[in-house]
């Protein structure tokens, strides 16, 4: 029902836009070339409509009466009539013209309503079908070990360890991120680094270290991984148990 709206108010802006080559041509305007021209390119300013539309209505120079005046009964009635001379030369652009662009802004409404109101595909569908790549979620690294320690300093808490791409292809701009906690599970700050070996290739380990601004409040940490650009990146612990 949408779809329907959409096309009756598509095809009735299309004949409200092309309304002043509409009377132009109908009254045999000596200039309706220009005006056409006018309101195909202008038209959508509204401000370019207008003028295409006085000038539509404008008088013809037929129009005038002597000495420059309009005779009143004839230029009234030249405002609804067209002479079989003035059908004849047409000045301008032929009425098919005309009805080729309207059939075409027309297509076009219906074109953009098609795509924008194309049903997806309903869940019953899809149900049932494996992906087609792994989910993001897939592990590509292993933590294989990790250490925290305060640098001699007092200054910082650092955190080295060694992770492995568990995946087929290089990983670039692999970072290692840091995070500590209190006593209670709070977070306190994290930091990143860039991993040793950039980029890390298909079931290589490489160390990195993280090192973080350190708080006396720091209980314990974590490890996660990421892109440059922030994306994470999704990790199994292989760290030994204690």
């Amino acid at each position: 029902m949408a779809g329907l709206l959409l096309l009756v108010a598509a095809t009735l802006g299309t004949v409200i836009y092309f309304v002043p080559t509409f009377i132009a041509a109908r009254r045999g305007h000596h200039n309706q070339g220009a005006i056409f021209a006018l309101n195909i390119f202008l038209g959508w300013t509204f401000v370019g409509w207008v003028i295409a539309l006085v000038w539509a209505l404008a008088k013809r120079p037929d129009e005038q009466g002597p000495g420059g005046s309009e005779d009143l009964g004839t230029g009234v009635a030249s405002q609804f009539s067209i002479s079989a001379e003035q059908r004849s030369k047409g000045s301008g652009i032929p009425t098919l013209a005309i009805g080729v662009v309207a059939l075409l802004g027309i297509l076009f409404s219906v074109t953009v309503i098609a795509v924008v109101f194309r049903p997806g595909k309903s869940s019953t569908e899809t149900a049932g079908r494996e992906p087609l790549s792994p989910p993001a979620s897939s592990p590509q690294l292993e933590l294989l070990a990790s250490n925290a320690y305060v640098s001699d300093g007092g200054g910082y808490m650092i955190i080295e360890g060694l992770v492995k791409n568990s995946t087929t292809k290089p990983i670039d701009g692999l970072m290692a991120v840091g995070q500590v906690y209190d006593d209670a599970g709070g977070f306190i700050s994290s930091d990143k680094a860039v991993v040793d070996y950039n980029p890390l290739l298909p079931g290589q380990s490489s160390p990195f270290k993280v090192m973080i601004r350190h708080n006396p409040a720091i209980a314990r940490y974590d490890v996660g991984f990421s892109h440059v650009f922030g994306r994470t990146v999704p990790h199994v612990d292989r760290r030994p148990s204690k």
